[in-house]
């Protein structure tokens, strides 16, 4: 075997870093991580990064129940060549990518982000052009029937005030969160806590995630107003899906950067730094 030949073999071992993938979140595209791959390579010279390719823009709107099997195929793709890598998931694309943790059997994810994710679900219409335009506390008419389960949006919104109708009518976020019981539940929870690390990122100055506790599992009491953190959340209480366990030996961490709107989360410096750059290599 000649040396080039070994070389080209090994190249893409050869820095010792975890490969860095990513999933975007709504109405983006795999162009939002471009500063992120910048810090990255700079950090970690030689690592490998992959911002994903699908769904983009309008296309992300579809329903997640049609995108995690996607996102989940080309995960693997790269962790079948690659090995173990981290995956980083923004906005949206933070939710996606943990479900993608537990639809994937066997996987080779050591570490998880989610950057500025929706994690225990979205209640509260934000100021940007959504395909949701109505009254927060409306919504759940458009989004718990058939037609709005069609809608990425609707996957994960999480009515305080209408939990039973929530566990029955939402198919996507209940079902990953293991509140309702499915013949994937055990898998769901086994293949999560397969997980080394899950970092959790978000901050109050947030203006799209709401509660922006979102982004670190905590969600809205019944009166839509108190904040339960994630630690007194069922999911976790009740070990659902397996966030307890990781927590328990020490696989969880939250990251908290103040005064950063929703967009300006994979361009800012400073959250790359605080929150992303110590889970990388």
């Amino acid at each position: 075997m000649t040396v080039a030949l070994v070389l080209l073999l090994l190249c893409p071992f050869a820095s010792g870093y975890r490969p860095l993938v990513m999933i975007h979140g709504l109405d983006d595209d795999y162009g939002v991580f471009d500063d992120i791959i910048a810090w990255a390579q700079a950090a970690f010279p030689g690592i490998q990064t992959f911002a994903l390719s699908a769904f983009n823009g309008d296309a992300s709107r579809v329903t997640l129940r049609r995108q995690v099997p996607v996102w989940a195929k080309m995960v693997t793709n790269i962790t079948d060549q690659y090995g173990e890598i981290t995956l980083l998931g923004y906005s949206q694309g933070g939710l996606v990518a943990r479900t993608v943790v537990e639809y994937t059997n066997d996987s080779r994810i050591h570490t998880l982000i989610a950057l500025s994710s929706p994690g225990a679900g979205q209640y509260g219409i934000p100021d940007t052009p959504y395909p949701i335009r109505m009254a927060a506390p409306l919504v759940y008419t458009l989004c718990y029937n058939p037609g709005g389960q069609q809608v990425s949006v609707c996957d994960y919104w999480n009515d305080p005030r209408r939990q039973r109708l929530y566990r029955k009518r939402n198919k996507f976020l209940p079902l990953f969160n293991n509140l309702v019981n499915s013949s994937l539940s055990a898998a769901f929870k086994s293949n999560f806590i397969r997980l080394a690390k899950f970092v959790m990122i978000g901050g109050p100055g947030d203006d799209v995630i709401m509660p922006w506790q979102s982004a670190h599992y905590g969600f809205f009491a019944h009166d839509r107003e108190t904040i339960v953190p994630y630690r007194r959340q069922q999911f976790y209480t009740h070990d659902s899906f397996g966030l307890r366990s990781l927590d328990e030996r020490g696989g969880v961490h939250t990251c908290t950067v103040d005064g950063v709107t929703h967009t300006e989360w994979p361009r800012q410096q400073r959250v790359f730094t605080k929150c992303i750059e110590p889970y990388l290599g």
